[in-house]
């Protein structure tokens, strides 16, 4: 789940704020267009709440990098998706950057990593009892 409430930035009594379901088709394309409608005001946006069970944000928080994360979170397996919520916990990578690598790289057991593959970075889940290595 993944719901975001969109605010203009200068409006202090938030009288246009509205929040958006963007784990649909129809949420993507109104909160877009709520954007939009802020943006054309000469106004900027702002994402001042989220409903989730992984996601954090800031006043710095792109609708667009949100959108492309989801996007391809809804790509993974419920075991990647865990690997995800996993490495995005620890707060050291962007999670665009996390959905990416868990997606489209190759993964590995600790144990069969080569000597000459890079790792890009591992995680060991609580159901697993072997180490996951998540490759270049």
């Amino acid at each position: 789940m993944l719901k975001v409430k969109i605010e203009n930035r200068n409006d202090a009594n938030n009288k246009n704020a509205k929040w958006h379901d963007l784990m649909t088709q129809a949420g993507v394309h109104e909160s877009y267009a709520h954007v939009n409608e802020i943006l054309t005001n000469d106004c900027d946006y702002v994402i001042a709440d989220v409903v989730s069970d992984w996601a954090r944000f800031d006043e710095n928080t792109a609708l667009d990098d949100m959108i492309e994360t989801i996007t391809i979170l809804k790509q993974l397996i419920e075991d990647e998706v865990t690997l995800f919520k996993t490495l995005y916990a620890e707060a050291i990578h962007e999670p665009i950057d996390i959905a990416k690598s868990v997606r489209y790289n190759e993964m590995k057991y600790i144990e069969d990593v080569d000597e000459d593959d890079e790792i890009w970075e591992t995680v060991c889940l609580v159901k697993e009892t072997r180490e996951i290595a998540i490759l270049y």
